[in-house]
């Protein structure tokens, strides 16, 4: 539910760095009294699921580039607190980067660990927690996604300043179709708006994907980023206030994952009825389709859409981009 790219917008990184680095202050004075209380040395051990998590999930180049500067400082200011933060029900594209990632970072990652499903077979995360432990987080994450799809029958939400997001994983040759409307707000407003596109995550062979050489001065690609590294609050006339400066000589190569536009991004309401289309896939990946409120910081949305992949509909997982306020 982080969105990386909206708290960089937003100008709101400090206002997180801030959360993040009492929380562990925080963590730590608790976990010392409870060492002291039980006689014995206790961590924390860290599990995340990533279900759902698509490439723009997982990715905003500004954010990273704090993000790691915030992790050093933290090293500093507090001992490591944990037994070890352990990754689970990861999508295929966060563990083709996870490796690459360790390699790159400049903190310490050697006691994060990328688990094959849901981490039940893992032996190393079993020595520190129990199977029903993880059952209980599986039934969590399941009733949470019950009750979003019951409240999802009629429509979805997409909360202001946010995106929401439906990731199907595809084969070469593969069709993806959707039809979709948004519906109507109150009726003193005027129609409500989104903007909606289609984009897609190929897989890059390992062998493709070694990290080149990096370029003096890059050049922007067209037609290959689907979300630009905007750094300023947009407000709803499309304007930018700008807030973080970026360096541009600074390019991170994720492991050749990048996102390409299938359907360009347009601005779609209520007054344009019904919006359909179909995707065929090139190659093998991923197809997300995005409908985006990142615009408009006041006023919420709501769409109602069906996806079909092949000839059934496809089960993969709505993911909403998660409120930063």
């Amino acid at each position: 539910e982080l969105n990386k790219h909206q708290i960089i917008a937003r100008g709101l990184f400090d206002r997180y760095e801030l959360v993040v680095l009492h929380g562990w202050l925080f963590r730590a004075v608790e976990l010392d009294r409870m060492s002291r209380q039980q006689g014995r040395l206790c961590r924390v051990v860290n599990v995340i699921d990533a279900s759902g998590c698509t490439l723009s999930k997982v990715i905003c180049r500004d954010f990273d580039r704090r993000a790691e500067k915030m992790m050093q400082r933290l090293e500093k200011l507090v001992p490591d607190l944990t037994a070890g933060n352990w990754v689970i029900n990861a999508p295929w594209i966060m563990q083709k980067i996870f490796p690459w990632a360790k390699k790159t970072l400049k903190i310490k990652v050697d006691n994060w660990f990328l688990c094959q499903g849901n981490g039940e077979q893992d032996e190393d995360l079993l020595s520190l927690v129990t199977v029903e432990t993880l059952r209980e987080l599986g039934a969590f994450r399941q009733k949470a996604k019950e009750e979003n799809d019951q409240r999802s029958a009629d429509f979805h939400y997409i909360k202001r300043g946010s995106v929401l997001e439906h990731a199907v994983e595809v084969q070469r040759g593969q069709r993806v179709s959707w039809k979709f409307i948004v519906l109507p707000g109150g009726p003193m407003l005027p129609p409500p708006e989104v903007d909606f596109g289609v984009v897609a995550v190929w897989d890059v062979p390992d062998d493709s994907a070694a990290m080149p050489s990096r370029p003096s001065a890059p050049a922007p690609v067209r037609g290959t980023t689907a979300r630009q590294e905007r750094t300023g609050m947009v407000v709803e006339d499309g304007s930018a206030v700008d807030l973080v400066s970026s360096e541009a000589d600074e390019v991170d190569d994720y492991q050749g994952l990048q996102e390409e536009v299938l359907r360009a991004f347009k601005r779609w309401g209520t007054v344009d009825l019904e919006n359909s289309g179909t995707v065929t896939a090139q190659k093998s990946g991923m197809v997300v389709l995005r409908w985006s409120n990142e615009f408009n910081l006041i006023r919420a949305k709501r769409v109602q859409f069906e996806v079909v992949s092949g000839d059934a509909k496809a089960p993969e997982e709505t993911v909403s981009g998660g409120d930063t306020t």
